[in-house]
């Protein structure tokens, strides 16, 4: 049986902090451009990248701060969403097995993205649902619109990934990392004087289905908000920016409160440093 303060590391002064488990499951969500991508592949590798976005690309900016020694240790498949999970569930299953005999190549595994994944496992559903007619949902044109069954289907598939693939995969030191979307959230103007009233912004959401993605980031106790920041002005640069304790951040290690400016840096080094400075823990 294990006690409470396991989790935690003992330091020279007699205090606690979070223990840094080897491998690492991190959530990094933001408007697509952030920076994620550029973070992502940052970390230890060999990498793998499950790309369901089609956005690999995007990577590619980090080249110049990265180099290319470590661009060649970046790989990558694109999943076309419309195939399916099956085709992501084998690679992950292949991973797992692979590093159960200590022969795992891959120190990082990531999947971009949680939305797009999502927007997989529904049309896996979907057609595995049409298999049975009485199961038809509504269709409009050429749109199925998604049955409750199909939410069920997305729920129990996330949970299979997490809790068959990833979480052993950690135990293992491999680091997990995903991304997901994060867009605007409309709603009504409290101020409105007429139910006929234009909807407004009325904050930001991660990009899913409302259930699913409250259930998935739970799985995290590390999530990043990523932002680009611009000024308008021509000529002067975008500025990219992390957090890690808001809204749409949390980190059990403690990691600084406010935005951090990571332009045209190797957020790997950046994180470790914050992790060093926050647990004293030496990670290289």
């Amino acid at each position: 049986m294990a006690n409470i303060l396991d989790l935690l590391t003992k330091n020279s002064d007699g205090t606690f902090s979070p223990k840094l488990d080897k491998g690492q499951r991190l959530l990094f969500v933001g408007r697509s451009g952030s920076g994620k991508t550029n973070a992502e592949v940052s970390f230890p590798g060999p990498s793998y990248t499950a790309d369901f976005d089609n956005r690999m690309r995007g990577a590619i900016s980090s080249r110049s701060w990265l180099g290319d020694e470590k661009f060649r240790t970046i790989d990558f498949d694109f999943f076309n969403p419309s195939d399916g999970f099956s085709g992501y569930d084998d690679k992950l299953g292949e991973f797992l097995e692979s590093s159960q005999k200590r022969k795992g190549k891959y120190l990082t595994l990531i999947t971009d993205s949680v939305g797009a994944l999502v927007y997989c496992l529904a049309l896996d559903s979907q057609r595995l649902r049409g298999i049975n007619k009485d199961f038809s949902g509504k269709v409009r044109g050429k749109v199925h619109f998604l049955h409750p069954d199909d939410y069920n289907y997305v729920s129990t598939a996330l949970r299979l990934i997490m809790f068959d693939r990833i979480f052993p995969l950690n135990e293992l030191g491999v680091t997990t990392i995903f991304s997901a979307w994060v867009a605007d959230k409309w709603g009504k103007d409290p101020k409105a004087k007429s139910e006929y009233d234009p909807a407004i912004v009325t904050g930001e959401r991660i990009l899913g289905p409302g259930n699913a993605v409250e259930e998935f980031t739970g799985y995290f106790d590390e999530q990043y908000y990523f932002r680009k920041e611009t000024t308008g002005i021509e000529g002067i640069a975008p500025k990219f920016t992390v957090e890690f304790n808001g809204a749409f951040a949390k980190s059990a290690l403690g990691l600084p409160i406010g935005r951090h400016d990571i332009t045209n840096k190797n957020f790997y080094q950046f994180w470790t440093e914050k992790v060093n400075e926050t647990l004293g823990t030496g990670v290289k």
